[in-house]
């Protein structure tokens, strides 16, 4: 039974590790296909959705990278 638990807590690990930009298309993927959306108008959705989060940390990694410094004296 402990093994059972270990290789099921290691698997969600291994889910949550993925992060938002992936899980998020991936739960409003499913979430569409439970609400009976055409299964290619739910992946594009979804994919438009997980390249915006790309988009977004993108521009939020610059801007600590290049902000942050300057804001603390060191740049």
């Amino acid at each position: 039974m402990n093994d059972i638990a270990h290789t099921l807590y290691t698997v969600v690990q291994y889910v949550l590790g993925f992060g938002p930009t992936v899980l998020l298309p991936l739960v409003l993927f499913f979430l569409a296909l439970f609400f009976k959306v055409k299964p290619a108008k739910a992946l594009r959705s979804s994919l438009i959705v997980g390249i915006g989060f790309v988009g977004i940390y993108a521009i939020f990694d610059i801007l600590t990278s290049n902000v942050g410094p300057g804001c603390t004296g060191n740049g």
